[in-house]
């Protein structure tokens, strides 16, 4: 067996070197997948929890209109009473 000259290992390590380098890009955009999914989901959240507190205002909004109604019509029904 003959030993390798230094052309031929300086070759071999290139073509390992380029071999890593592919495995680097490929786990680069990997990750960038990942984090473009992170963030939609994210997004996603936040977009769900404005719902849920517009739909807290209206029903806030919904329960104090209930409720004013509810003094509007006990003063009517006062008023009535007492010009009876």
């Amino acid at each position: 067996m003959k030993k390798k000259g230094r052309k031929e290992e300086k070759k071999g390590r290139e073509k390992e070197e380029e071999g890593n380098k592919g495995r680097k890009e490929g786990s680069k955009e990997e990750g960038k997948k990942e984090e473009e999914h992170v963030k939609k989901v994210e997004k996603k959240m936040e977009e769900i929890e404005e719902r849920k507190k517009k739909v807290g205002k209206k029903k806030k909004e919904r329960e104090e209109e209930k409720r004013t109604k509810e003094e509007r019509n006990k003063k009517e029904r006062r008023k009535w009473r007492t010009k009876i």
